[in-house]
This record gives C-alpha cells, sequence and structure tokens, in this order.
C-alpha cells in the first residue's frame, strides 16, 4: 500500500516536471526567450535536443503503462526516477544549458529521495555525472551553455551533486536505522507484553489442564482397574477360544480328508461313466444300423409279397387258361367221337379218317388229365401262394412291429446316452466342487492355524496387558503427586505475573 502511494505522487510529479520541460522547450524554440544569448545554428545541435526531448516523453509512458498494468509493479519506482532526471536533462538542454535550470537536479534530488532507496540515488546521480562529463567533452553549449565552460565549475556542480546526493543517502540511512532502532524496541516492547499475556494465559490454562489431568487421572485409575479385569476376562476367553479353535481345526482336518476321498471316487466314477457313455453311444449306433437293416427286411419283405401276389394272380389266370384247355380237350373229344362214327358210316373210305380221329381222341384225353393235373398244381399253387401272401402279411406286420420296438429302443439308448453325459457332467462338477472345497477346507486349516498363533499371541498380550496396567496404576499415583506439584508452581507463576503486571504499569 505504501509503494503504491508513493508511485501515484512520483507519477504526478514526472508529469509535472515533464510538462515544465516540454514548456522550456516552446519558449526557447518558438518565442526565441534566449536570444540574448544567441542561437544554435548546428544541425548536430539540433538533433541532440530532440533527442533530449523525447527520451523522457518516452520514459514516461513506459511508466503510466507499468502503473496501468499493477500500481505496485516493482518497476515503476525505476522508471520515475529516469523520466524525471531526463526530463532535468531535457530542461537544460532546452534552455540551452542556462545555469538557472541546473538547480532543477536538486529538485530531482528531493524527488527521489522520496523514495528512500539509496540505488535510485546513485543512479540519478551517476547519469547526471555522466550528462556533465560528456558535456563538458562533447556539447558544453546544451549543458553548461557554452563551450568554454570552466573545468573548476565542473567541479563545483560535481561536488554539489555527490555532496547532495551523499546527505540524502546518509539521511536516509540514518532514517532507516532509527526506524529500525525503533522497530526493534517497540517489537521487544509487544513480544515482553506478548510473553507476558502468553505466561498468564498459560498459566491459567495449565491450571485448567492440571485439574482436568488430576480428574481424568483419577478416573483413568478406576478405568484401568476394571481394564485388569477385563483384559483377564480376555486371556480367558481366548484359551477358550485356542480350545475351540483347536476343534474345529480337527474338523475341518477330517472334512478336507473325507472331500478328498470324495474327489477321488468322484474321479473314479467319472472314468466309468465316459466308459459307459461310450457304451451307450455305441449301443446307439448298433441300434441306428438295426434300423437301418429291419427298414431293408421291410422293404424286401414288401417286395416279396408283392412277387407272391402277381404270382397268385398269374395262377389264377393259368388256371382259366387250363379250364380253357380242358374245355377245348372236352370239344376236340366229342368232335373227335363224332368223327369216328362218321368214319365207321363210310366204311373202307373212312377208316383212315378213324385212325386219326381216334389219335385226335386220345391226344385230348391225354390233354383233359395234363390240364386236370396242371389244375391240381395251379390250384396247389394257390393255395400255398394265399399261405404265402398271408405269412407275408403277418411278417410285415411283425417287421413294422418290430421297427417301432427298435426305433423305441434307439430313443431310450439316445435318452441313455444324453442321461449319462449329463451325468457324466455332474460328476465333473462334483469332482471340480469337492477339489475346490478341499482346496478351501486346506485354506480354513491354515487360517485356523494362523488363529490359533494369534489366540496365544493375544492371551500373551493379555497377560502383558495386564502387567502394564498395573505398573500404570503406580505411575498414576505418581503423576497425581506431579499434578499437584504443578498447581503449586502455576500458583506461584501467577503472583509473578501480577508483580511484573505493576512494574509495567509504573
Amino acid at each position: 500500500m505504501q509503494s503504491n502511494k508513493k508511485n501515484r505522487v512520483n507519477l504526478v510529479l514526472s508529469f509535472l516536471v515533464l510538462m515544465v520541460s516540454i514548456i522550456i522547450h516552446v519558449l526557447h524554440r518558438i518565442f526565441n526567450i534566449s536570444e540574448f544569448w544567441g542561437h544554435h545554428s548546428a544541425e548536430q545541435l539540433t538533433v541532440i535536443t530532440n533527442i533530449f526531448l523525447v527520451i523522457p516523453i518516452v520514459l514516461f509512458t513506459v511508466t503510466i503503462l507499468l502503473y496501468k498494468k499493477k500500481s505496485d509493479h516493482p518497476l515503476i519506482p525505476l522508471f520515475n526516477t529516469l523520466t524525471i532526471t531526463f526530463s532535468s536533462m531535457s530542461m537544460i538542454a532546452g534552455g540551452e544549458g542556462m545555469v538557472e535550470y541546473h538547480f532543477s537536479i536538486f529538485m530531482v534530488v528531493a524527488m527521489i529521495g522520496y523514495y528512500e532507496k539509496i540505488n535510485l540515488i546513485l543512479i540519478m546521480t551517476v547519469l547526471f555525472a555522466v550528462q556533465h562529463i560528456g558535456g563538458y567533452f562533447f556539447f558544453g553549449e546544451y549543458v553548461f551553455g557554452t563551450n568554454d565552460y570552466p573545468f573548476s565549475m565542473l567541479l563545483v556542480h560535481a561536488l554539489f551533486l555527490i555532496g547532495t546526493s551523499g546527505a540524502i543517502i546518509w539521511q536516509v540511512r540514518h532514517k532507516r536505522k532509527l526506524i529500525g532502532d525503533l522497530g526493534e524496541k517497540e517489537q521487544k516492547q509487544l513480544k515482553l507484553s506478548g510473553i507476558v499475556d502468553s505466561l498468564s494465559l498459560t498459566s491459567e490454562k495449565v491450571i485448567d489442564v492440571s485439574s482436568q489431568l488430576k480428574e481424568m487421572n483419577q478416573s483413568n485409575q478406576a478405568i484401568f482397574k476394571e481394564s485388569v479385569s477385563y483384559i483377564q476376562q480376555i486371556s480367558n476367553g481366548a484359551l477358550n477360544q485356542k480350545k475351540q479353535v483347536e476343534d474345529n481345526s480337527k474338523f475341518i482336518q477330517e472334512m478336507t480328508q473325507d472331500m478328498q476321498q470324495i474327489a477321488k471316487t468322484s474321479s473314479k466314477v467319472s472314468d466309468i461313466t465316459k466308459m459307459t457313455e461310450q457304451k451307450a453311444e455305441d449301443g446307439n449306433n448298433m441300434i441306428q444300423k438295426t434300423v437301418g437293416q429291419m427298414d431293408n427286411i421291410n422293404q424286401t419283405v414288401k417286395t416279396t409279397s408283392e412277387t407272391v401276389r402277381l404270382l397268385n394272380d398269374r395262377s389264377k389266370e393259368i388256371n382259366g387258361i387250363v379250364s380253357l384247355i380242358t374245355d377245348i380237350s372236352s370239344q376236340t373229344n366229342l368232335l373227335a367221337l363224332n368223327a369216328a362214327i362218321e368214319a365207321a358210316r363210310a366204311g373202307e373210305h373212312g377208316q383212315g379218317f378213324a385212325v386219326v380221329a381216334d389219335e385226335v381222341r386220345k391226344l385230348s384225353e391225354q390233354t383233359v388229365d395234363s390240364a386236370s393235373q396242371i389244375a391240381n398244381l395251379v390250384q396247389s399253387i394257390q393255395q400255398e401262394t394265399d399261405t404265402s401272401v398271408a405269412s407275408m402279411n403277418q411278417v410285415i406286420s411283425e417287421v413294422e412291429h418290430g421297427q417301432e420296438i427298435v426305433r423305441e429302443t434307439g430313443k431310450i439308448f439316445g435318452n441313455i446316452h444324453s442321461s449319462i453325459g449329463n451325468v457324466a457332467e455332474q460328476i465333473k462338477q462334483i469332482f471340480q466342487a469337492s477339489e475346490e472345497v478341499s482346496y478351501v477346507a486346506q485354506e480354513a486349516h491354515k487360517s485356523i492355524q494362523k488363529v490359533t498363533t494369534i489366540v496365544d499371541e493375544t492371551s500373551d498380550y493379555a497377560q502383558k496387558a495386564v502387567l502394564t496396567n498395573e505398573e500404570q496404576l503406580k505411575s498414576n499415583a505418581y503423576l497425581t503427586e506431579l499434578i499437584s506439584t504443578l498447581n503449586e508452581i502455576t500458583t506461584k507463576l501467577e503472583e509473578l505475573m501480577e508483580e511484573t503486571s505493576v512494574v509495567d504499569d509504573h
């Protein structure tokens, strides 16, 4: 906050000094108020004058930008210093080195001293020294108003500048030291007062805390006594738990052995089931082949039955033909008899015809006999054929029934195969589950062994805790004595604080 105020004040002063510099340039360039001392005719000097005019304007612009960006920017003091310093140089150059404008240097020293920063004063002093030395050797008219300025006067300027800057620096250092001493004294006083207040508060807190500690200690003694009893009960309970854990460990170990036996049996059953499944699959394949063979037999029997039926039909046709032959033979026999009668009537002329008729009659009789035999054979064939057809129909019925039985058997074998597969899968799952249960049981057995170890340790710790609590009871008794002593010391400390407060008031 202090830095912001100083930056703002010096920014205003920089602006005012810059305006004065510009006004001096206008007065000397436009109104020629320096005509009495003569004019500059060299173009190089005019360029130098313009340079001195532009530099503070640029520096002031940069300072404004920094201030807008951040009012406490660390570079603002430096640029304010440069702006004021070069504005003073611009006044001297614009006023053609008139001695009157050199007094602006002391104004600049006062403005820069407001920052109370030795480095800024040194920068300003160095810049003015460079200006005066450079002006003396190169462009004296714009620093001293003439090129024949005495060196002794330059030394006087330098001595006054150094003296003024040194005085300001010494004042700043001395002021800092005084402020530091005062601040240190005030800090010590504040620290002492704070220590007294802190001691007073601390003593009050110590009394409160000691009272609370005393009460807590009394409560803790009762609690520790109860804790000893509880811990003893915990120790006894740990021993009982140890016995139960050992019993559980034995039970789990037996269960593990049983599960391992189940796993072995399940493995054997799984192998047998796989063999049974293979046999069932082979039987199912054989049934399927039997079904195919029965289908072939059924087809063959049907074909044979159809053939026998056709044979029966052909036998009936033969029987009809035989009847026709018998009829023809009977008619031939009658014709032969008639021919023999006619031949007998003809006498000698008909003897030859009679012989022929007699032969024909014999042939017709033989034909009738043969036809009769054929008819008997055909009738026998028809009877056998009918019997065969009936047998074939019975065979077809039995074959179809056998096919149904075989198909049902095939379905049953398929179900058996499927069931055996399911059983095999379930047995496999049982085997895996038994292995997992066996593994879990083994892990549980290990865990129980660890628990047994922990229970043993707990029992040991409980016994140690009993001993520790007994020691703690003794320590609490000693702590009670210390608290009483602390209360006495705190009371004396309060009396000392009251005496110190009385001294400070005086």
